[in-house]
């Protein structure tokens, strides 16, 4: 792709950009964006997410709630109920599953490892190609 787009708008008029580069510096990726579409007064600012959404296991724990309780909606205490369910799994998510989720036990136990080895393989050779073509090392980004 990246070789087609050289081709359409010459290489100098494409900038490509890695994700990696973002979490490792935001303020820096900024600034490089920023400059490259001429902003020249680039202001640091906090880049930690504020309030960050539920994981996807807590989604998946509401969509049973939904389908188990649905049926009893005219009902006082199953409203109530679900009600608590969902306050104790939205603690639960927010203190317990981000924690882990950021740890490598968590990466492990979430088949993590076993999906970036399928994707690592599948992608491989676009890396390599990737990486010649911008003459940069990717594999300090975890691109193999």
């Amino acid at each position: 792709m990246a070789e087609r787009y050289f081709e359409v708008f010459n290489k100098e008029n494409v900038h490509i950009l890695f994700y990696e580069d973002m979490l490792a510096d935001p303020n820096i990726f900024m600034a490089n964006l920023l400059s490259i579409i001429g902003v020249r007064d680039f202001k640091d600012h906090d880049n930690e997410a504020v309030n960050p959404g539920p994981t996807k296991y807590f989604n998946a724990c509401v969509r049973w709630l939904n389908i188990f309780f649905c049926p009893l909606s005219s009902m006082d205490w199953a409203l109530r109920l679900r009600s608590l369910l969902l306050r104790l799994g939205t603690g639960v998510d927010t203190h317990i599953v981000k924690k882990l989720a950021r740890g490598a036990s968590a990466k492990h136990q979430w088949g993590y490892v076993a999906a970036t080895e399928r994707i690592h393989a599948a992608y491989s050779d676009c890396n390599k190609r990737l990486a010649k073509i911008l003459d940069r090392d990717i594999a300090e980004l975890g691109y193999r």
